[in-house]
């Protein structure tokens, strides 16, 4: 998606998530890279989109909204996201805050 921070919709992602589509995009590609994308879980069912996940994470740090929010946002549970944002959000601050 090319989202320029001077179109209607780079500037509502920016306003949303407190930072450029650019930027999510270098943190969901470096995330990816330390998270093990399978395409179903242990049941069948079909995994949680990173996408997803990610962009919850933004939105949790950007304005405080809860997982509970975030879950009626997304339709992935609450839980799901808390335990993303725990695991491999903060590892992935961590990491940053390093180099």
């Amino acid at each position: 998606m090319n989202c320029s921070e001077s179109c209607r919709h780079g500037k509502r992602f920016r306003c949303r998530f407190r930072t450029p589509f650019y930027i999510y995009e270098d943190i969901l590609d470096e995330i990816k890279q330390g998270y093990p994308v399978k395409e179903k879980n242990c049941f069948g069912v079909p995994s949680v989109q990173l996408e997803l996940l990610v962009l919850g994470s933004l939105r949790f740090v950007a304005t405080g909204c809860p997982f509970d929010v975030i879950e009626e946002l997304t339709c992935v549970a609450a839980e799901t996201h808390r335990k993303f944002f725990h695991t491999y959000f903060t590892k992935w601050g961590q990491k940053k805050q390093k180099r």
